[in-house]
């Protein structure tokens, strides 16, 4: 399922995230294909250290960082003082894949790779990273963590997951 009930989104609820975000960011991927980071900034202008941390959301199945539920969730955090970068799966930013591959519940490579580049940057030094995925999205958290491990903490600066309705079965 997707985290809409079942229903499709109309297009209020698209245009209503396509003016939610901040930035959005084209990651280029190893395998010839990309994926698509979207940018809520707590400040309200741009990454400020300032903040608790950044929460890397994750969407579930079929849904998108323009989903009604992502840009409540992300609200919901940046109430709080976080930041949140919501990345899109393959396929899911509005954009077709290059490539024939797409995700699934155990695909983690794009998360991955979006956490090693935050930690190369300056600007993410020191800042607190949080997971947080529901559906799919919530899945793919949790294989990144156990796939991860201890890296998960001394390498990327995860400082806690929150998961909801992941799929079991």
């Amino acid at each position: 399922s997707n985290d809409n009930d079942n229903n499709k989104e109309d297009d209020s609820d698209t245009a209503r995230g396509l003016l939610f975000w901040d930035e959005r960011e084209k990651f280029n991927t190893p395998d010839g294909d990309f994926f698509h980071v979207d940018y809520k900034y707590a400040s309200g202008i741009s990454m400020d250290k300032s903040t608790k941390g950044t929460v890397i959301l994750v969407h579930g199945f079929e849904s998108n960082a323009n989903s009604s539920l992502a840009v409540d969730m992300s609200k919901a955090y940046l109430s709080k003082d976080f930041d949140v970068a919501c990345i899109n799966f393959r396929g899911c930013s509005g954009e077709d894949n290059d490539t024939l591959g797409g995700y699934h519940l155990g695909f983690t490579d794009d998360l991955i790779q979006l956490l090693g580049t935050l930690k190369e940057r300056e600007l993410y030094k020191n800042v607190p990273i949080y997971l947080s995925g529901f559906s799919l999205g919530a899945n793919a958290v949790l294989v990144a963590l156990g796939q991860l491990g201890e890296a998960a903490y001394e390498t990327y600066n995860i400082q806690g997951a929150a998961t909801t309705g992941a799929p079991f079965d």
